[in-house]
Protein backbone atom coordinates (compact mmCIF):
# COMPACT_ATOMS: atom_id res chain seq x y z
CA UNK A 1 0.00 0.00 0.00
CA UNK A 2 1.22 3.47 -1.06
CA UNK A 3 1.90 5.77 2.16
CA UNK A 4 0.47 9.02 1.84
CA UNK A 5 2.78 12.28 1.21
CA UNK A 6 2.26 15.80 0.20
CA UNK A 7 4.19 17.63 -2.64
CA UNK A 8 7.41 17.63 -2.42
CA UNK A 9 8.26 20.91 -3.19
CA UNK A 10 6.75 21.48 0.50
CA UNK A 11 9.98 20.01 1.36
CA UNK A 12 11.88 22.62 -0.12
CA UNK A 13 13.32 25.31 2.67
CA UNK A 14 11.79 28.57 1.08
CA UNK A 15 8.47 27.78 1.81
CA UNK A 16 9.46 28.00 5.57
CA UNK A 17 11.69 30.74 5.74
CA UNK A 18 9.37 31.95 8.94
CA UNK A 19 11.66 29.07 10.84
CA UNK A 20 14.44 30.77 10.62
CA UNK A 21 16.81 31.73 13.45
CA UNK A 22 15.95 35.60 13.26
CA UNK A 23 12.25 34.96 12.66
CA UNK A 24 12.14 32.93 15.55
CA UNK A 25 13.87 34.67 18.06
CA UNK A 26 11.64 38.26 16.41
CA UNK A 27 8.66 35.83 17.56
CA UNK A 28 9.75 35.57 21.01
CA UNK A 29 10.22 38.93 21.55
CA UNK A 30 7.23 40.99 19.78
CA UNK A 31 5.54 40.66 23.54
CA UNK A 32 8.54 43.19 24.24
CA UNK A 33 7.65 46.02 21.84
CA UNK A 34 9.75 45.67 18.98
CA UNK A 35 10.76 48.25 16.29
CA UNK A 36 10.30 46.91 12.74
CA UNK A 37 11.95 48.72 10.78
CA UNK A 38 10.94 46.38 7.44
CA UNK A 39 6.92 47.12 7.37
CA UNK A 40 5.57 48.23 4.16
CA UNK A 41 1.70 47.89 4.62
CA UNK A 42 0.79 51.18 3.89
CA UNK A 43 -2.32 50.82 5.57
CA UNK A 44 -0.73 49.73 8.98
CA UNK A 45 1.59 53.06 8.95
CA UNK A 46 -0.18 55.68 8.33
CA UNK A 47 -0.61 55.72 4.34
CA UNK A 48 -4.10 54.69 3.68
CA UNK A 49 -6.06 55.65 0.82
CA UNK A 50 -8.35 57.89 2.36
CA UNK A 51 -11.33 55.85 3.72
CA UNK A 52 -13.80 58.52 3.24
CA UNK A 53 -13.24 58.56 -0.54
CA UNK A 54 -13.36 54.52 -0.77
CA UNK A 55 -16.75 55.16 1.20
CA UNK A 56 -18.06 57.11 -1.02
CA UNK A 57 -17.41 55.85 -4.25
CA UNK A 58 -18.24 52.13 -3.10
CA UNK A 59 -22.25 54.07 -2.25
CA UNK A 60 -22.34 55.22 -5.66
CA UNK A 61 -22.05 51.67 -7.11
CA UNK A 62 -24.48 49.08 -7.73
CA UNK A 63 -23.37 46.11 -6.34
CA UNK A 64 -25.71 43.34 -7.49
CA UNK A 65 -24.92 42.56 -10.63
CA UNK A 66 -21.74 40.43 -11.88
CA UNK A 67 -20.77 40.20 -16.06
CA UNK A 68 -17.68 38.45 -15.72
CA UNK A 69 -15.22 38.89 -18.28
CA UNK A 70 -12.07 36.70 -17.99
CA UNK A 71 -9.70 39.86 -19.40
CA UNK A 72 -11.40 41.94 -17.05
CA UNK A 73 -13.83 44.31 -17.72
CA UNK A 74 -13.72 46.64 -20.78
CA UNK A 75 -14.46 50.33 -18.54
CA UNK A 76 -11.42 49.14 -16.01
CA UNK A 77 -8.95 48.06 -18.60
CA UNK A 78 -9.87 51.52 -20.23
CA UNK A 79 -9.22 53.17 -17.34
CA UNK A 80 -6.02 51.41 -16.78
CA UNK A 81 -4.99 51.94 -20.37
CA UNK A 82 -4.77 56.01 -19.72
CA UNK A 83 -2.29 55.85 -16.82
CA UNK A 84 -0.21 53.19 -19.06
CA UNK A 85 0.03 55.67 -21.85
CA UNK A 86 0.91 58.67 -19.74
CA UNK A 87 4.06 56.47 -18.85
CA UNK A 88 4.68 56.02 -22.53
CA UNK A 89 3.29 52.64 -22.96
CA UNK A 90 2.13 51.72 -26.74
CA UNK A 91 -0.55 49.25 -27.73
CA UNK A 92 -4.33 49.15 -26.70
CA UNK A 93 -6.88 48.18 -23.97
CA UNK A 94 -7.38 44.97 -25.69
CA UNK A 95 -3.53 43.98 -24.66
CA UNK A 96 -4.39 44.07 -20.89
CA UNK A 97 -5.22 41.19 -18.81
CA UNK A 98 -6.09 41.71 -14.87
CA UNK A 99 -5.24 39.28 -12.24
CA UNK A 100 -6.04 39.64 -8.74
CA UNK A 101 -2.22 40.30 -8.22
CA UNK A 102 1.23 40.56 -9.71
CA UNK A 103 1.75 37.40 -7.98
CA UNK A 104 -0.58 35.73 -9.89
CA UNK A 105 0.35 37.67 -13.08
CA UNK A 106 3.41 36.27 -12.47
CA UNK A 107 1.98 32.48 -12.09
CA UNK A 108 -0.39 33.29 -15.19
CA UNK A 109 2.77 33.80 -17.48
CA UNK A 110 4.46 30.79 -16.22
CA UNK A 111 1.56 28.83 -16.75
CA UNK A 112 1.98 29.91 -20.04
CA UNK A 113 5.39 29.40 -20.88
CA UNK A 114 6.50 26.79 -18.81
CA UNK A 115 6.52 22.57 -18.72
CA UNK A 116 7.50 21.42 -15.66
CA UNK A 117 11.63 21.63 -15.55
CA UNK A 118 12.32 24.65 -16.93
CA UNK A 119 13.98 27.74 -16.09
CA UNK A 120 13.45 31.35 -15.64
CA UNK A 121 16.38 33.88 -14.52
CA UNK A 122 15.64 36.04 -11.83
CA UNK A 123 17.74 39.54 -10.54
CA UNK A 124 20.11 38.53 -7.37
CA UNK A 125 20.23 40.47 -5.33
CA UNK A 126 16.44 40.50 -5.36
CA UNK A 127 13.21 39.58 -3.56
CA UNK A 128 12.91 36.05 -3.44
CA UNK A 129 9.26 35.88 -3.93
CA UNK A 130 9.86 34.48 -7.18
CA UNK A 131 11.82 31.18 -6.11
CA UNK A 132 8.41 30.52 -4.23
CA UNK A 133 6.10 31.53 -7.21
CA UNK A 134 7.67 29.45 -9.73
CA UNK A 135 7.89 26.28 -7.47
CA UNK A 136 4.68 26.18 -7.16
CA UNK A 137 4.46 26.09 -10.60
CA UNK A 138 7.19 23.10 -10.85
CA UNK A 139 9.78 25.86 -12.48
CA UNK A 140 13.35 26.17 -11.40
CA UNK A 141 14.53 29.83 -10.52
CA UNK A 142 18.51 30.72 -11.87
CA UNK A 143 19.64 34.06 -10.45
CA UNK A 144 21.90 36.28 -13.16
CA UNK A 145 23.42 39.22 -10.46
CA UNK A 146 23.27 42.84 -10.86
CA UNK A 147 26.36 44.11 -11.36
CA UNK A 148 28.21 46.58 -8.71
CA UNK A 149 29.49 49.12 -10.87
CA UNK A 150 30.77 50.98 -7.97
CA UNK A 151 29.85 50.13 -3.63
CA UNK A 152 26.04 50.11 -3.36
CA UNK A 153 25.48 51.04 -7.17
CA UNK A 154 23.39 47.39 -8.71
CA UNK A 155 23.02 47.80 -12.54
CA UNK A 156 21.47 45.43 -14.80
CA UNK A 157 24.13 43.97 -17.48
CA UNK A 158 22.84 41.78 -20.55
CA UNK A 159 26.24 40.01 -19.96
CA UNK A 160 24.87 38.49 -16.64
CA UNK A 161 22.19 37.34 -18.41
CA UNK A 162 23.81 35.51 -20.93
CA UNK A 163 26.48 33.78 -18.59
CA UNK A 164 23.56 32.30 -17.20
CA UNK A 165 20.77 31.31 -19.77
CA UNK A 166 20.61 28.06 -21.01
CA UNK A 167 18.18 26.11 -23.54
CA UNK A 168 15.56 25.71 -20.16
CA UNK A 169 15.63 29.09 -19.81
CA UNK A 170 11.80 30.09 -21.09
CA UNK A 171 11.37 33.68 -19.24
CA UNK A 172 13.68 36.08 -17.82
CA UNK A 173 12.68 38.36 -15.24
CA UNK A 174 13.67 42.22 -14.56
CA UNK A 175 12.36 44.67 -11.59
CA UNK A 176 12.47 47.94 -12.12
CA UNK A 177 12.63 49.56 -9.82
CA UNK A 178 14.36 46.46 -8.45
CA UNK A 179 13.53 45.29 -4.50
CA UNK A 180 15.76 45.85 -2.11
CA UNK A 181 18.67 47.32 -4.65
CA UNK A 182 16.16 50.50 -6.33
CA UNK A 183 17.71 49.27 -9.43
CA UNK A 184 16.17 50.14 -12.78
CA UNK A 185 16.78 49.98 -16.41
CA UNK A 186 18.67 51.78 -18.58
CA UNK A 187 16.84 52.61 -21.98
CA UNK A 188 19.96 51.83 -24.13
CA UNK A 189 20.72 48.49 -21.81
CA UNK A 190 16.81 47.64 -22.58
CA UNK A 191 17.26 48.05 -26.28
CA UNK A 192 20.17 45.84 -26.40
CA UNK A 193 17.69 43.11 -24.05
CA UNK A 194 15.29 43.33 -26.75
CA UNK A 195 17.20 42.47 -29.43
CA UNK A 196 18.48 39.48 -27.41
CA UNK A 197 15.52 38.65 -26.66
CA UNK A 198 14.63 38.55 -30.55
CA UNK A 199 17.79 36.63 -30.96
CA UNK A 200 17.28 33.82 -28.34
CA UNK A 201 13.38 33.59 -28.78
CA UNK A 202 13.20 34.09 -24.45
CA UNK A 203 10.54 36.05 -23.36
CA UNK A 204 11.03 39.00 -21.44
CA UNK A 205 8.85 40.21 -18.00
CA UNK A 206 8.95 43.67 -16.34
CA UNK A 207 7.92 43.80 -12.86
CA UNK A 208 6.66 47.40 -12.43
CA UNK A 209 5.44 48.12 -9.32
CA UNK A 210 7.92 50.43 -7.66
CA UNK A 211 7.42 52.43 -10.83
CA UNK A 212 5.66 55.70 -9.27
CA UNK A 213 8.31 56.06 -6.31
CA UNK A 214 11.72 57.14 -8.09
CA UNK A 215 13.22 59.84 -6.37
CA UNK A 216 13.54 63.07 -7.56
CA UNK A 217 17.28 62.76 -8.91
CA UNK A 218 16.23 60.19 -10.94
CA UNK A 219 12.87 60.95 -11.99
CA UNK A 220 14.24 61.61 -15.50
CA UNK A 221 15.51 58.13 -16.09
CA UNK A 222 12.21 56.43 -15.80
CA UNK A 223 11.35 54.99 -19.26
CA UNK A 224 8.34 52.64 -20.16
CA UNK A 225 9.60 49.19 -21.27
CA UNK A 226 8.38 48.81 -24.23
CA UNK A 227 9.04 45.82 -26.40
CA UNK A 228 7.87 44.62 -30.11
CA UNK A 229 10.82 42.55 -31.52
CA UNK A 230 9.31 39.18 -29.63
CA UNK A 231 7.47 38.88 -26.26
CA UNK A 232 7.23 40.46 -23.20
CA UNK A 233 5.09 41.24 -20.35
CA UNK A 234 4.74 44.15 -17.34
CA UNK A 235 2.79 43.75 -14.68
CA UNK A 236 2.01 46.55 -11.84
CA UNK A 237 -1.25 46.80 -9.36
CA UNK A 238 -2.43 48.87 -7.17
CA UNK A 239 -0.81 47.46 -3.85
CA UNK A 240 1.89 49.98 -4.44
CA UNK A 241 0.20 52.77 -7.03
CA UNK A 242 -3.05 53.24 -5.13
CA UNK A 243 -1.51 51.41 -1.35
CA UNK A 244 -4.68 49.55 -2.14
CA UNK A 245 -3.10 45.45 -1.03
CA UNK A 246 -6.30 45.07 0.58
CA UNK A 247 -8.27 45.28 -2.75
CA UNK A 248 -6.23 42.74 -4.88
CA UNK A 249 -5.99 44.50 -8.18
CA UNK A 250 -3.32 44.10 -10.53
CA UNK A 251 -2.86 43.43 -14.73
CA UNK A 252 -0.66 42.33 -17.39
CA UNK A 253 0.17 44.31 -20.68
CA UNK A 254 1.06 42.01 -23.21
CA UNK A 255 3.70 43.14 -25.85
CA UNK A 256 5.77 42.32 -28.75
CA UNK A 257 4.95 41.19 -32.37
CA UNK A 258 1.64 40.84 -33.11
CA UNK A 259 0.94 36.91 -33.82
CA UNK A 260 3.10 36.18 -30.61
CA UNK A 261 0.97 38.47 -28.64
CA UNK A 262 -2.47 37.53 -29.50
CA UNK A 263 -1.27 34.06 -29.06
CA UNK A 264 -0.18 35.06 -25.34
CA UNK A 265 -3.42 36.87 -24.64
CA UNK A 266 -5.84 34.38 -25.97
CA UNK A 267 -3.69 31.92 -23.64
CA UNK A 268 -3.86 34.04 -20.77
CA UNK A 269 -7.06 34.99 -21.02
CA UNK A 270 -7.71 31.30 -21.15
CA UNK A 271 -6.16 30.90 -17.57
CA UNK A 272 -7.71 34.02 -16.64
CA UNK A 273 -11.35 32.87 -17.43
CA UNK A 274 -10.61 29.17 -15.42
CA UNK A 275 -10.03 31.12 -12.13
CA UNK A 276 -12.20 34.41 -12.46
CA UNK A 277 -9.99 35.87 -9.59
CA UNK A 278 -10.51 39.68 -9.93
CA UNK A 279 -13.29 40.87 -7.60
CA UNK A 280 -15.72 42.70 -9.60
CA UNK A 281 -16.32 45.33 -6.74
CA UNK A 282 -12.58 47.26 -7.32
CA UNK A 283 -12.88 47.11 -11.36
CA UNK A 284 -15.97 49.13 -10.98
CA UNK A 285 -14.73 51.51 -8.19
CA UNK A 286 -11.04 51.08 -10.40
CA UNK A 287 -11.51 54.03 -12.57
CA UNK A 288 -12.68 56.88 -9.90
CA UNK A 289 -9.81 55.45 -7.39
CA UNK A 290 -7.50 56.32 -10.16
CA UNK A 291 -7.85 60.06 -10.14
CA UNK A 292 -6.97 60.10 -6.58
CA UNK A 293 -3.16 58.36 -7.14
CA UNK A 294 -1.16 61.99 -7.29
CA UNK A 295 -2.50 62.64 -3.36
CA UNK A 296 -1.86 58.16 -2.68
CA UNK A 297 1.84 59.01 -4.19
CA UNK A 298 2.43 62.14 -2.97
CA UNK A 299 2.44 61.06 1.13
CA UNK A 300 4.21 58.37 0.14
CA UNK A 301 7.00 60.21 -1.64
CA UNK A 302 7.43 62.54 1.19
CA UNK A 303 7.80 60.16 3.54
CA UNK A 304 10.38 57.68 1.60
CA UNK A 305 12.42 61.45 0.95
CA UNK A 306 12.26 62.36 4.63
CA UNK A 307 13.59 58.76 5.85
CA UNK A 308 16.34 58.50 3.23
CA UNK A 309 16.98 62.33 4.11
CA UNK A 310 17.39 61.83 7.86
CA UNK A 311 19.65 58.11 6.98
CA UNK A 312 22.02 60.22 4.76
CA UNK A 313 22.08 62.71 7.14
CA UNK A 314 23.15 60.49 10.30
CA UNK A 315 25.75 57.75 8.37
CA UNK A 316 26.75 60.48 5.58
CA UNK A 317 30.01 61.29 7.06
CA UNK A 318 30.96 57.96 8.70
CA UNK A 319 33.25 55.74 6.79
CA UNK A 320 31.66 52.46 8.66
CA UNK A 321 28.79 52.72 6.29
CA UNK A 322 27.56 52.75 3.05
CA UNK A 323 24.00 53.63 1.50
CA UNK A 324 23.53 51.67 -0.79
CA UNK A 325 22.24 54.12 -4.14
CA UNK A 326 18.17 53.25 -4.65
CA UNK A 327 16.81 55.60 -7.23
CA UNK A 328 13.28 54.21 -6.20
CA UNK A 329 10.75 51.95 -4.50
CA UNK A 330 10.10 51.39 -0.78
CA UNK A 331 13.55 50.12 0.09
CA UNK A 332 16.72 50.89 1.21
CA UNK A 333 20.10 48.55 1.34
CA UNK A 334 23.11 50.00 3.88
CA UNK A 335 25.94 48.19 4.84
CA UNK A 336 28.71 48.12 7.89
CA UNK A 337 31.79 47.75 6.61
CA UNK A 338 34.77 45.88 8.57
CA UNK A 339 32.35 43.75 10.56
CA UNK A 340 33.89 41.12 12.91
CA UNK A 341 30.45 38.92 12.01
CA UNK A 342 30.79 37.06 9.37
CA UNK A 343 26.98 36.38 8.28
CA UNK A 344 24.51 39.31 7.98
CA UNK A 345 21.90 36.93 9.22
CA UNK A 346 24.14 36.93 12.71
CA UNK A 347 24.62 40.39 13.21
CA UNK A 348 20.64 41.13 12.30
CA UNK A 349 20.24 38.44 15.39
CA UNK A 350 22.54 39.89 17.64
CA UNK A 351 21.02 43.97 17.16
CA UNK A 352 18.00 42.09 17.29
CA UNK A 353 18.49 41.07 20.97
CA UNK A 354 20.84 43.93 21.90
CA UNK A 355 18.45 46.68 20.66
CA UNK A 356 15.12 45.48 20.00
CA UNK A 357 15.82 46.72 16.32
CA UNK A 358 14.42 44.75 13.73
CA UNK A 359 15.58 44.85 9.71
CA UNK A 360 16.34 41.94 7.12
CA UNK A 361 20.16 40.62 6.54
CA UNK A 362 20.99 41.07 2.84
CA UNK A 363 21.74 37.34 2.47
CA UNK A 364 17.72 36.62 2.36
CA UNK A 365 17.97 38.68 -1.04
CA UNK A 366 20.73 36.82 -2.21
CA UNK A 367 23.56 39.64 -0.95
CA UNK A 368 26.87 37.78 -0.46
CA UNK A 369 26.14 36.45 3.33
CA UNK A 370 29.26 37.38 4.57
CA UNK A 371 28.82 41.52 3.26
CA UNK A 372 26.87 43.04 6.45
CA UNK A 373 23.87 44.29 4.05
CA UNK A 374 20.68 44.73 6.37
CA UNK A 375 17.68 45.69 4.25
CA UNK A 376 14.96 48.31 5.34
CA UNK A 377 11.87 50.11 4.49
CA UNK A 378 11.79 53.43 4.38
CA UNK A 379 8.11 53.84 4.84
CA UNK A 380 8.03 53.40 8.59
CA UNK A 381 6.87 55.98 10.18
CA UNK A 382 9.65 58.91 10.92
CA UNK A 383 9.77 59.06 14.12
CA UNK A 384 9.93 55.15 14.39
CA UNK A 385 12.51 54.81 11.91
CA UNK A 386 14.87 58.17 13.43
CA UNK A 387 14.67 56.38 17.10
CA UNK A 388 15.39 52.60 14.98
CA UNK A 389 18.36 53.63 12.89
CA UNK A 390 19.78 55.36 15.64
CA UNK A 391 19.98 52.37 17.88
CA UNK A 392 21.52 50.89 15.01
CA UNK A 393 23.96 52.60 14.90
CA UNK A 394 25.02 53.17 18.40
CA UNK A 395 25.36 49.10 18.35
CA UNK A 396 28.43 48.96 17.03
CA UNK A 397 29.98 51.79 19.03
Amino acid sequence: MNSFSFSRKFNDSHFFSEHSKLMSLKSKLESQGLNDLVRTNPNSLGLSFPNHLLTHHVSELELSSYDPNPKGSEATRLAIWESVQKKGGHGSPHDLILTSSTSEAISFILKMLTNPGDEILVPAPGYPLFESIAALENVRVIEYPLVEHQLGDWQYSLDSIQERYSTKTKLVVFVSPSNPTGSILQANEWRNICQWSKQTKIPLLVDEVFADYFFSKYESQYFYPQQSEFLSFVINGISKSLALPQWKLAWIHVQGEETLKQKAISSLELIADTYLSVNSTIQKLLPNLLRWSPLVQNQIRNRLSRNLFFLEELFGEDTNWKIHITKAGWHLCIEHLGSLYTHSEDLCIEILKKTKVFCHPGEWYSFPKDRMVMVLSLLVPEEEFQSGMRELKSFFK
